[in-house]
Formats: C-alpha cells, structure tokens, sequence
C-alpha cells in the first residue's frame, strides 16, 4: 500500500503466545530494525534478549531500546526478524526485516517487489558432478563457509 511518498504494508507478528496482525504499518527503509509497541511483543510472546542496547535515532537521540525476536509475515511471506522497542517508539518495518522476507522497495513505483531470485541450489547440484559441488558451495556460501 502507498500514499503520498510513504509506503504501508500490513504485518502480522507471530510469537510463542500467538499473532497479532497490525494494518498500514510504515515501511522505513531508513531503519535498520523493526520497532513495535512493548504491549504486541508481550503479547504475542515474543523472545527477549536479555541485554539491550544503547540505539541511535534518525534525529540524533540515543535510547535504550530492548530487543526482541519473532516471526514476521508481509504480503505471504514469513521470515525471523529482530524486533526493538522503547519508550515512545513508533510502529515501522525496518530493512532488517524485509531484506529477511526477500523484498525490496520500488523507487520508481514505491511499492514493495520481490528481491531477484536466488538460484535454485538443488537444480544446480544436480547438473554438477560431485566434484563440481565444493566450487558450487563455495560460490553460493562464499561469505559464510572458507572452503
């Protein structure tokens, strides 16, 4: 969903207790994380961190915000996310999350889209031979695995 420049999605949260499906949230591609109201990830039982961290506002405020983990959902796709709070937060879906659901905002139609396809690996190992398979792992795992 879009007007007037800002993008709005609907985003459903899921936790160890439940969901919660929250309407026109703020997509804000200027944020790292995903910020919610203490009261959703509580109620959903989302999963604390118990140490939180010291966190840099786009207007130069620094807060303490508490951090948590749960699934999110947007347009039929779920994904973990790292989700913040903090006094006076307000709602947006930050890159963190959508980058984990493969989507991306559109500049020119500001809309979200679809990332670009990773390659199907099972295809590809299967047209490679055994030996093939350490470059294979290499090249698709590369910044994880040191092979």
């Amino acid at each position: 969903m879009k007007g007037l420049g800002h993008i709005r999605v609907d985003l459903r949260v899921r936790g160890g207790r439940g969901e919660r499906r929250l309407e026109n949230v703020l997509v804000d591609t200027g944020a790292t994380y995903t910020v919610l109201p203490l009261e959703i990830l509580e109620e959903v039982g989302a999963i604390k961190n118990p140490h939180p961290i010291t966190l840099e506002l786009g207007d130069g405020r620094r807060v303490e915000a508490d951090v948590y983990m749960a699934t999110v959902e947007v347009e039929g796709r779920e994904a973990p996310a790292l989700i913040l709070t903090f006094k006076g937060a307000k709602t947006v879906l930050g890159v963190q999350a959508l980058e984990a659901l493969g989507l991306k905002v559109n500049p020119s139609t500001g809309e979200l889209e679809a990332m670009l396809d990773t390659p199907d690996i099972s295809k590809e190992k299967a047209s490679f031979g055994e030996r093939s398979q350490k470059t294979l792992d290499t090249r698709v795992y590369g910044d994880i695995l040191r092979v």
